[in-house]
């Protein structure tokens, strides 16, 4: 369909601003094509992959990651196929979640073993925390990413001063202000693309979020565990649980009925049926009526809230695994591509290779698995791409990693054990 600049052009109304630059930025460089959106993700996805290896080419681990971190992509891209709408593609901005891992990965390891600040590590590093604000703005999903890095971030600084210590040096404050620099870059494109973001939309989003609504899936993520609080905050029949379980619906009826019992002059009426209410222009008012429904329940039933913490966490795997997405004829591919990976890091010697950090590789997995957790803990969804990139990211990582323990404790078993013999032959007969 050709386009016709003499029309006006449509707002973006309950979504992220941010993806009218990345379908901009698709139709400028490769035409205005469907198949453009495509393209455009691949050579986001290829120019960071490239910055990556070359910020690591010498760490046989860091490639290693990458290469595990390819070969999931690949069972994403039929991951999307097999469940069809909403995701169907890989193009589907509900999949940025995924392209943001990498830069996300890039900075957490550029923080938690610093180096010297050479030129291409400043471009390659800078280049993966626009990347990774870019991919944010698009899709706000993936400020769960934005919170590893800031998360890893005072560990960083505290390792620093580990190291510090050990070397029996002064802790240059500035000095190790200096090793943070790769979050303060990433600070920095996030404050430029949302002034940006500002400075266009102006006044026409003065009731509208500029992003995909926050609260209205918190909201879902609360009520939809428990039939007494969706009939409590509601005000409908138990009955009709079934209906609105696990949909935008429930957390729009929470907010007309909280509407109606506080007497609130709205002058908005939210038609909770046809599922696109927070579409009219005024998403961000109704976010914020959703913000104030979470407190409320969150004050009123901790105990429940938490109860539905594992039922949520059941729920998502369920949806992960639904629908045979984890067949063999489905795995076969990514697992041959991780098999050889894994024969190429033992084959050139990264068993020895720092073995006396790995306890980082401990503590940025637990932090990425937490923030990982929070789209599933706030509602579960076979959509959170990121999320399960991680779970599988991690897992392997740990598999890795018990593996390489228990040939480090053979190693030492061996040693123990010709040391033994040896002194038993020395003793006098």
């Amino acid at each position: 369909m050709p386009l016709d600049p003499s029309k006006p052009a449509q707002e973006i109304r309950g979504n992220d601003l941010g993806c009218a630059d990345y379908f901009a930025l698709s139709f400028r460089l490769f035409g205005p094509r469907v198949s453009s959106l495509f393209d455009f993700y691949f050579l986001l996805l290829s120019v960071s992959v490239i910055a990556f290896v070359m910020e690591f080419i010498y760490s046989r681990f860091m490639l290693f990651i990458l290469a595990e971190y390819l070969a999931i992509h690949l069972f994403i891209m039929t991951y999307c196929v097999i469940w069809g709408p909403p995701i169907a593609s890989i193009a589907n901005s509900r999949t940025f979640t995924g392209l943001a891992l990498l830069p996300t990965l890039h900075l957490v390891a550029r923080l938690v073993k610093p180096t010297k600040i050479g030129v291409r590590s400043i471009a390659m590093t800078s280049f993966q925390a626009v990347l990774l604000a870019f991919v944010t703005m698009s899709r706000f999903e993936a400020v769960w990413e934005v919170g590893v890095v800031a998360a890893i971030t005072p560990v960083a600084f505290f390792c620093a001063l580990l190291r510090n210590g050990r070397n029996k040096g002064r802790p240059g404050w500035l000095t190790l202000g200096v090793q943070l620099w790769p979050t303060a870059a990433l600070i920095l494109a996030l404050f430029v693309f949302q002034q940006r973001e500002i400075s266009v939309a102006g006044t026409s989003y003065e009731h509208d979020l500029g992003h995909h609504p926050v609260w209205d899936d918190v909201l879902n993520g609360l009520l939809n565990p428990s039939q007494q609080l969706f009939s409590e905050f509601t005000g409908l029949d138990s009955s009709l649980y079934n209906k609105y379980a696990y949909s935008d619906e429930m957390a729009c009826a929470a907010v007309n009925f909280y509407i109606k019992i506080h007497e609130i002059k709205n002058p908005n009426n939210y038609d909770c049926d046809n599922g696109y209410f927070v579409y009219n222009g005024t998403a961000g008012d109704y976010d914020a009526l959703a913000r104030r429904i979470v407190f409320r329940v969150v004050w009123q039933h901790p105990r429940i809230i938490f109860r539905g913490m594992q039922q949520k966490i059941d729920q998502q795997l369920l949806l992960f695994t639904a629908k045979d997405a984890f067949a063999w004829p489905h795995l076969m591919l990514p697992i041959v591509l991780l098999v050889m990976s894994c024969l190429a890091y033992f084959i050139t010697g990264g068993i020895a290779e720092h073995w006396n950090e790995a306890w980082h590789l401990v503590i940025v997995a637990i932090l990425i698995l937490a923030c990982a957790s929070i789209d599933p803990m706030l509602a579960p969804s076979q959509l959170a791409i990121g999320t399960l990139m991680s779970y599988m990211l991690v897992s392997i990582m740990t598999l890795i990693f018990l593996i390489l323990f228990l040939i480090k404790i053979g190693k030492h078993a061996d040693f123990w054990f010709l040391s033994s013999a040896g002194k038993d032959q020395s003793l006098p007969r």
